[in-house]
């Protein structure tokens, strides 16, 4: 294809390549990103955090033994009625992982420069690069985005046509062999794994193995969640963007969805063969129910968050007629968004950020209860949406998570239920229908579910439970692929003596702790609504 004004991107002053990103990082930077700070997802109560592991793996020897490990499924509610599968890894594992990963992170950035340099712009909306406030290297939004130049406008000077499309199931489908294949080419890599030659001296090949070993030794699909899965992923997707690139297209990639901009119909098509034929080098696929070619012009923004924007609510104090309008309109707004809880959450901490009358606090507390009620894709963010700007009574608040808790229960939907736990100890809360529902609780088999009811009835004194809890966690201790699946629950509750492996043991003995105890236990959060 011709040359196009995205050339123009390389002039622009001040202009930033995805490669100059990574430059900021040093291979501590990524390290203590990856081990401290991106282990745990951001799904999960932010009370769980592996900082002090990182303590120990700083300061202290170790040597943590190299084999597949069984990591901790779990899975979150998506903001259009679904479920996603993400990941705990064995923090052993992880870490091994993260270190290969600090220790070639010279060879790391010279592979993602290679895929990225020639490009005029950073393609990837959403990349692994040194955040503000911060000790992580990966955050999952778009706000980045607010400063640094996007090229979209660019990108669309001269085109007819927009193709919009994503990998179909890109981090479980991702093969780990592929990793190795995006850095030293196909053939090379599977010529060495073949006769055993090489492969033992390339930090590709190392790193799929110490890759695989997160995964207990699956090959197909890499954990989601994790930090290091974003590296990796960007290894491939990276080499994926240069093969269409090198045929001329100029395209945005979020993670795993692309929008492409061409003159003609035809060439669109073509950008969607080319995309499909270099994914399927790694073993990927397009999503074909939502691959779609429009004619321009498109709005740059959905439909919805215009219409919220649009919406002008008051700079002031919020009423009670600016709030029941606002949020009936948000509903309307998300139904015909068909059913995208997005739109609630935008709306919600539009408010939240408000300061609100009295009568306006009653309302937009009444209707944010039942909202969260009817979609729990909003209860992680329960607290800083409703909470605290609402200053909700206790009484009230043991209501709201003894429904949800059940609810969650019922559902199975245990983060749901967890999330009810963590708030309860946060807001020194009695969730009354704990010790009813206790044999719904302990055979739910979440890992999760299983830690937070532990220390809730540690904390409310419920003797029994904790020690039904105590014996479950024995129990699972006494088989490795089960110790393995739920370690994050095994781990905090037994003693160093009663933990198979040295590993466990001698960061236990160390103090190690994946609680944050400082957050969890946020007492004296709860203030009473204005009379």
């Amino acid at each position: 294809m011709k040359k196009d004004m995205t050339d123009a991107l390389h002039l622009k002053p001040g202009f930033r390549s995805y490669g100059s990103y990574l430059d900021e990082l040093t291979p501590d930077d990524v390290y203590n990103g990856l081990v401290g700070f991106g282990m745990l997802s951001n799904k999960i109560p932010p009370a769980l955090s592996s900082e002090a592991f990182l303590a120990y793996c700083q300061k202290e020897d170790h040597s943590f033994w190299d084999h597949w490990c069984p990591w901790i499924r779990l899975r979150y509610m998506r903001n259009v009625d679904d479920y996603r599968d993400f990941g705990i890894p064995n923090p052993f594992a992880y870490e091994l992982l993260s270190a290969h990963i600090r220790d070639h992170w010279d060879e790391i950035k010279s592979a993602l420069k290679k895929n990225t340099d020639a490009d005029p712009y950073v393609v990837n909306k959403v990349h692994i690069r040194k955040l503000h406030n911060s000790s992580a290297i990966f955050d999952m939004n778009y706000s980045n985005w607010r400063t640094d130049y996007r090229p979209l406008p660019t990108l669309l000077v001269g085109k007819r046509y927009a193709v919009s499309c994503d990998i179909s199931k890109c981090f479980p489908s991702i093969y780990i062999h592929a990793v190795d294949w995006a850095i030293r080419g196909k053939k090379v890599a599977k010529q060495n794994t073949r006769n055993r030659k090489g492969s033992k001296s390339s930090w590709s090949a190392k790193l799929d193995k110490l890759l695989s070993n997160t995964t207990y030794g699956e090959t197909h699909g890499i954990l989601i969640g994790p930090h290091a899965s974003n590296i990796v992923s960007e290894l491939i997707l990276t080499s994926v963007d240069k093969k269409v690139m090198d045929k001329g297209f100029r395209f945005e990639r979020a993670i795993d969805d692309y929008s492409c901009y061409v003159e003609t119909y035809e060439q669109a098509e073509e950008f969607i063969f080319a995309l499909d034929g270099a994914l399927q080098e790694y073993g990927l696929a397009l999503n074909q129910r939502k691959t779609k070619i429009e004619e321009l012009p498109n709005a740059m923004s959905s439909s919805w968050v215009r219409k919220l924007r649009g919406f002008g609510l008051p700079s002031n104090e919020l009423t009670y007629r600016d709030v029941s309008a606002f949020l009936d309109f948000s509903i309307e707004t998300m139904k015909e968004a068909n059913d995208n809880r997005a739109v609630l959450l935008y709306a919600m901490k539009a408010i939240s950020h408000h300061s609100l009358s009295y009568g306006a606090r009653k309302y937009y507390l009444d209707m944010g209860l039942h909202l969260i009620c009817l979609y729990s894709y909003l209860m992680p963010n329960a607290e800083d949406l409703l909470f605290k700007p609402c200053h909700i009574q206790s009484d009230r608040l043991g209501i709201f998570l003894e429904t949800m808790y059940d609810q969650g229960l019922k559902r199975r939907d245990f983060l749901t239920s967890t999330f009810s736990l963590y708030y309860a100890m946060r807001y020194d809360i009695k969730v009354a229908s704990f010790v009813d529902t206790k044999e719904n609780m302990i055979q739910s088999g979440d890992c999760l579910l299983l830690l937070f009811a532990w220390l809730y009835a540690r904390e409310n004194k419920e003797q029994s439970i904790e020690n039904k809890l105590y014996n479950k966690a024995k129990t699972l201790a006494a088989d490795d692929e089960s110790f393995g699946r739920n370690w994050l629950f095994v781990y905090e509750v037994l003693n160093s003596n009663e933990l198979s492996g040295s590993d466990w043991e001698a960061i236990k003995k160390y103090g190690v702790s994946f609680i944050n105890y400082g957050i969890l236990k946020g007492k004296s959060m709860v203030n009473d609504l204005e009379d």
